[in-house]
């Protein structure tokens, strides 16, 4: 064999794995405009009441619940990012209004239906700097899974929009924070972290 065959052969082959490699990757990608998002089925076992904690690299979130007056769930959060000195405690409706070096900033959870199974509403996330800002938006529903002692927040026509040096850019997609119970009583935050 020559060498000019043997490079030919070399490069045919190396052109044939790359393909191979091509199309291995690709058979494991979703679609354009397909999410690959999935969430943990929902139960009715369990309860709402009591501490549920979610951590993550990024963040740490604790959310109280408890029965209001008219026997409906209503919850309060606590919020930590673990890569700024973002972090804030909401009321038991779901809102806080706080600030991060100097810059207001705003949180609401709003709950729009509630039941002994599900919580939905709507989700508005705001910080704006003077060069920069983020703004969270869409809806949310709350429910148990597993054993009942997990509980999924689904994020759902969530929209993120980054503004950075007068240009914005949005991104939707869904996400969840997955929450497990740590107790039926109320724990404090410092007692969890």
């Amino acid at each position: 064999m020559t060498a000019t065959c043997f490079r030919r052969t070399l490069a045919g082959i190396f052109i044939v794995a790359l393909l191979a490699l091509g199309t291995a990757i690709a058979a494991g990608k979703r679609p354009i405009g397909q999410s690959a998002f999935s969430t943990d089925p929902r139960t009715d076992a369990g309860d709402w009441y009591g501490t549920w904690v979610y951590k993550s690299r990024h963040q740490r979130v604790v959310i109280w619940i408890r029965e209001d007056s008219s026997g409906q769930p209503e919850y309060r959060l606590q919020y930590q990012s673990m890569g700024s000195a973002e972090a804030f405690n909401t009321d038991w409706t779901g809102r806080a209004d706080y600030a991060v070096t100097g810059t207001d900033a705003s949180f609401q959870l709003k709950a729009v239906k509630r039941d002994e199974n599900s919580i939905t509403g709507t989700l508005e996330w705001d910080l704006q700097f003077e060069m920069a800002g983020r703004r969270k938006s869409g809806e949310f529903e709350m429910y148990r899974a597993g054993d009942g002692r997990l509980l999924v927040m689904h994020f759902f026509n969530h929209t993120v929009t980054i503004r950075r040096e007068g240009k914005e850019a949005s991104d939707q997609s869904d996400t969840a924070w997955n929450f497990s119970k740590a107790s039926k009583r109320q724990v404090l935050w410092e007692e969890i972290f």
